[in-house]
């Protein structure tokens, strides 16, 4: 991510120059290796980041769901899944248009079942999903994604399944607190080096 705090990752289009690199990434509990193009002005552009990879380890998609990664960057999270399980119907979106041509050209590379729309949270997004995966861009501040995970409630069938990757210290507390009073639950379900996982379940109230 940029220090310029001018153009932050959630930027709509970013003006930063291209510098286009290739990382590889090894989805976990598996044997498959990714290879990812990322550029300038996309988040954890050198490697893909801790709570990235720990949301892919935890969150496991029963087969034929329809998933839905918000906030997508270069495509890891839904990638690793499609490329886990093929038949998974896997949506990806970003407000970054950058981001965006990023997991198409990703999700080919990796001949992976995954489209990416851009979308500023769900201004384009109209149909629910089984599963919503988020990790969250904190610097966009906490009424930016108190919106975002209040839509995600719209937009989750039934028995959907939220996940969230967010930093105890980021406001891990809070954002717990504030699912829970939204679906009525909120259970954190992994944690590793500062990081936590909650998931939400969306029941018929």
């Amino acid at each position: 991510m940029s220090d310029n705090v001018s153009e932050h990752y959630f930027t709509e289009n970013p003006q930063s120059e291209h510098d286009i690199q290739t990382i590889t990434y090894n989805i976990p509990n598996t044997n498959e290796t990714l290879t990812l193009n990322t550029d300038s002005g996309v988040f954890s552009r050198d490697r893909v980041d801790f709570g990235s990879n720990l949301l892919i380890k935890t969150c496991v998609p029963k087969a034929n769901s329809k998933v839905l990664d918000i906030g997508c960057g270069y495509g890891v999270i839904g990638i690793s899944l499609a490329k886990r399980d093929n038949s998974l119907n896997i949506l990806m979106a970003d407000v970054n248009n950058r981001a965006v041509k990023l997991a198409n050209e990703n999700a080919q590379i990796n001949k992976v079942k995954a489209q990416a729309i851009q979308s500023d949270s769900f201004t384009n997004i109209s149909e629910n999903f089984d599963y919503i995966l988020i990790n969250p861009p904190i610097r966009a501040g906490k009424k930016v994604i108190n919106a975002i995970l209040t839509e995600t409630y719209t937009h989750l069938s039934n028995m959907g399944e939220l996940y969230i990757v967010v930093r105890k210290r980021q406001g891990g507390p809070s954002m717990q607190t504030f699912c829970q009073e939204l679906f009525g639950n909120c259970e954190k379900v992994n944690k590793s080096g500062g990081y936590w996982i909650l998931k939400s379940v969306k029941t018929d109230n």
